[in-house]
């Protein structure tokens, strides 16, 4: 299956940017899907790669308290594009969910594992029952972002058609 990503670097964990960042990605996709009737939601891999000793990184850091972070941000702003770009997409799919295509990893496992061995950490939780997902839907595999944009897009075209 092929899928394009996007995979984005961050130095810390800085989850007020990163979380604006991915407004303006939603905000990009909202507009296209409204203006040009084009779905193209794609998942997005957030990497936190801090280069500082593991002695000096501060309780409460890395990719999976990053997630943690982006969730209370972006589920909380209703106002913003993400929140906008859901409902949106909710209209032709009743499970749409943006938060299933944006994941956060370390550039420590995506290193040792490889980008398509590694285990990401979805905004938010998959079916355990599909392939590529960990028994609690926390850990997924790249595979299982590009289904989940699969099934968006599928739901879509239907609808447009």
């Amino acid at each position: 299956m092929e899928c394009p990503v996007y995979i984005e670097l961050e130095r810390r964990t800085n989850a007020p940017t990163v979380a604006d960042k991915l407004q303006r990605y939603s905000g990009r996709w909202l507009r296209v899907l409204e203006s040009y009737s084009r779905c193209e939601v794609r998942p997005l891999i957030v990497c936190h790669h801090d280069t500082r000793p593991a002695r000096k990184r501060r309780e409460g850091s890395g990719a999976e308290a990053l997630r943690d972070n982006l969730v209370k941000l972006l589920y909380g702003d209703t106002e913003g594009h993400f929140f906008a770009l859901n409902a949106k997409l909710l209209e032709c799919y009743e499970h749409a969910d943006v938060g299933r295509l944006i994941a956060t990893c370390s550039w420590e496992e995506m290193c040792a594992r490889g980008v398509f061995g590694g285990r990401y950490y979805p905004l938010n939780g998959h079916d355990p029952a599909d392939y590529g997902v960990e028994e609690d839907g926390k850990r997924i595999a790249l595979y299982a972002l590009a289904r989940e944009r699969q099934k968006l897009l599928g739901a879509y075209r239907q609808e447009a058609a």
